[in-house]
């Protein structure tokens, strides 16, 4: 049973119903945030901001004053943007498009709800919301059921998600394999494809994707109009971690050359998340309610990627940079590694190469270590956050996934200072990037309280 809108879950639970149900298990995750009478109501007196660089950009954005900020530090700039009180002033089209996605939210989580029962919902008036419904039908968003007697009033008529009213597309890249699919609002996958890359160049793989992205196109019968976005998790540190798996490339990556490249390519809006941070989201995505609202997320690849949850919403970097636990340093001083040479299927197979004993004697030994210096680096993460879950998954085999997170629930228990996190295997699987990557343009279109 999902929580209403209305409804408090317990502490640690967040907000997210149970809205669909996907043949891919991959249950659309909807945050909803009902503050549309709070937002209307709002206002702030004019105030005055001091600005550390004279080089700054304000003006209105939706119903927000928006300034950005240019700070400089050495060679980058850094721009940041920030929300400078301002006068009562609200932008109809952003209020239209909240209460919009509020209402069809309601209808989500509710299937058969009716006008009314959405407007209780959302706490909208029947008036706005009957003009909203209409709206939705035409942009073919809900469908019209029977009308539903039995209540007070007049019977209103039962309303439903078109599961077939909009598209997305997700794809994920690896080192050397990526996946690409093709997936309906209610989720249905309408056709997939995995292709190969040779390097690690943005212009290589922007064609590499176009070329898996038209496959899954023509094969899904949909023109590119007929798509909502297309979410590419990409890892942190690729160019770095490429080099290590497939040598020089021609070209450098760069993430955004590669979107720019991409979307002229497909003419379908391109967005990119880490892997560790698309994962997460496709994880939620998978479990089943009460959802946990916060969690550190790993996921191991040939090497490791890691993203949060925090209380129920993803956490991205500003200026679009990823972190990765995989950057920490582990071990002793004078032997240090990075924590993606020792957790990962590529420092796996290193040892398995190098021998030293049987193949289940390296694997245990392997474990052992990468068990420890991920420990360390989890309990510093789950710590200074106050996380109480970590969910472990990747595209490594099961058993060894299943053996390291037995390891590192081992570790823990000697890292913690108090009570360690829980440790529990992903639900997602090997292709949970590519499920939430395909999830952030729906979430982003139909759903999210907050508008680009």
């Amino acid at each position: 049973m999902g929580w209403s809108l209305k409804s408090t879950p317990p502490n640690g639970l967040s907000r997210v119903p149970s809205a669909l149900k996907a043949a891919d298990a991959a249950t659309l995750p909807l945050r909803f945030m009902m503050k549309l009478n709070l937002i209307r109501r709002l206002s702030f007196p004019k105030s005055k901001t001091t600005w550390f660089s004279p080089q700054s950009e304000c003006g209105w954005q939706m119903s927000k004053y928006v300034c950005y900020r240019e700070v400089s530090l050495g060679s980058d700039i850094l721009r940041r943007m920030i929300f400078e009180p301002g006068p009562a002033r609200q932008d109809p089209s952003a209020i239209q498009e909240l209460n919009m996605r509020a209402v069809l939210t309601a209808i989500a989580s509710q299937p058969g709800a009716t006008s009314a029962d959405a407007a209780r919902t959302t706490g909208l008036s029947p008036a706005t919301v009957s003009r909203l419904v209409q709206e939705l039908t035409i942009r073919n968003l809900i469908l019209e059921g029977e009308r539903v007697r039995g209540k007070r009033g007049q019977p209103g008529v039962a309303l439903f998600l078109n599961p077939d009213g909009a598209y997305s597309a997700g794809c994920q890249i690896g080192f050397g394999t990526c996946y690409l699919f093709i997936r309906s609002l209610g989720g249905k996958i309408l056709a997939e494809r995995e292709f190969d890359i040779s390097q690690c160049a943005y212009g290589h793989v922007a064609d590499a994707v176009a070329r898996g992205f038209e496959h899954c196109r023509v094969a899904a019968r949909k023109n590119s109009a007929d798509l909502v976005g297309l979410g590419v998790a990409v890892p942190v540190d690729f160019d770095k971690l490429c080099l290590m798996v497939m040598g020089e490339h021609q070209a450098p990556w760069d993430e955004r050359a590669f979107r720019v490249e991409l979307e002229q390519r497909i003419e379908v809006p391109v967005s990119t998340y880490s892997t560790g941070s698309a994962g997460a989201w496709g994880e939620l995505a998978a479990t089943p309610p009460p959802r946990p609202a916060d969690y550190l997320y790993l996921f191991v690849d040939r090497f490791i990627q890691s993203g949060f949850l925090l209380d129920g919403r993803l956490w991205t970097a500003p200026q679009g940079r990823y972190g990765s636990l995989g950057r920490t340093r582990v071990g002793p001083k004078s032997k240090q590694q990075r924590l993606y040479d020792v957790v990962g299927g590529h420092a796996w197979m290193q040892a398995v190469a190098r021998g030293g004993g049987s193949r289940a004697e390296v694997t245990a030994h392997w474990l052992e270590r990468a068990g420890e210096a991920l420990a360390t680096a989890v309990q510093t993460s789950t710590d200074g956050l106050d996380l109480p879950l970590v969910v472990l998954d990747g595209s490594i085999s099961g058993d060894l996934l299943d053996a390291l997170a037995a390891e590192l629930s081992s570790q823990l228990a000697d890292f913690a200072w108090s009570s360690p996190p829980v440790i529990r295997r992903g639900l997602a699987g090997a292709l949970a990037p590519a499920k939430g990557a395909a999830l952030r343009p729906l979430y982003s279109t139909f759903f999210s309280d907050e508008l680009a």
